[in-house]
């Protein structure tokens, strides 16, 4: 049984992620920064309740880096899905250096630290990593200056990975997906035109579930596409 790893499992991506890799019977590790989270949602997992397990912690700090390592290298997952992300829209010039390193810490150097833990003991075998960036990656924003910076870096890093000796041990997927209905969207006038959680996991999965014949590096979703 194939095994995936979904980092903030208990957000509208994350969610619909988890249940749509759980329904295709992978077992699942599913993040989630505090046990409340979960417990909201545990209930509609109760069926699969013999196929997750739950990582709880904050993304910043190295205690959850090493136990998330920890089972990503002891399980043999073959699947890592990087969706936890901190969103701003903020004025650059009202934005603390304390909210930038927050949204930095979460969005790429967890990400950063994690790959430097598992790249050391998971030479021998083929993994794939799914990067959920955004189309802010791709382009600047309007009043998301941080955010954006911080998905690009995310780009930059697995640009280049892509080109040197360690895309010879491990696949590398990268999604940009545009604006998604969630928490954060839901005050927006376009809410109800907005791709649903569950349409973009639908794709992602239908690209993973065989990865190791994937052809593509990134995929850009957007409404259009459906």
């Amino acid at each position: 049984m194939s095994k995936v790893f979904i980092s903030g499992a208990f957000g509208s991506l994350g969610f619909a992620l988890a249940k749509k890799y759980l329904e295709n019977n992978f077992n699942a590790y599913l993040h989630c920064r505090t046990k409340s989270s979960y417990n909201h949602k545990k209930e509609s997992l109760k069926k699969y309740k013999n196929n997750y397990k739950i990582i709880a912690g904050d993304l910043r700090d190295n205690f959850t880096v090493d136990k998330i390592s920890k089972n990503l290298i002891d399980n043999k997952i073959d699947i890592i899905i990087n969706n936890a992300g901190i969103y701003l829209q903020k004025e650059f010039d009202k934005t603390s250096l304390k909210e930038i390193r927050k949204i930095f810490e979460v969005n790429f150097f967890f990400i950063v630290k994690l790959l430097l833990k598992i790249t050391k003991s998971t030479k021998k075998r083929n993994y794939l990593i799914v990067n959920i960036n955004s189309l802010s990656g791709l382009n600047g924003s309007r009043g998301e200056s941080v955010y954006s910076a911080s998905k690009h870096a995310l780009k930059g890093l697995f640009d280049s990975l892509d080109l040197d000796e360690l895309s010879k041990k491990i696949s590398i997927l990268n999604i940009y997906p545009g604006a998604i209905q969630s928490k954060i969207t839901r005050k927006r006038e376009t809410y109800k035109k907005l791709m649903l959680p569950e349409e973009v996991a639908e794709v992602v999965f239908a690209q993973t579930k065989k990865f190791q014949s994937l052809k593509i590096k990134s995929l850009i979703l957007t409404r259009k596409v459906y």
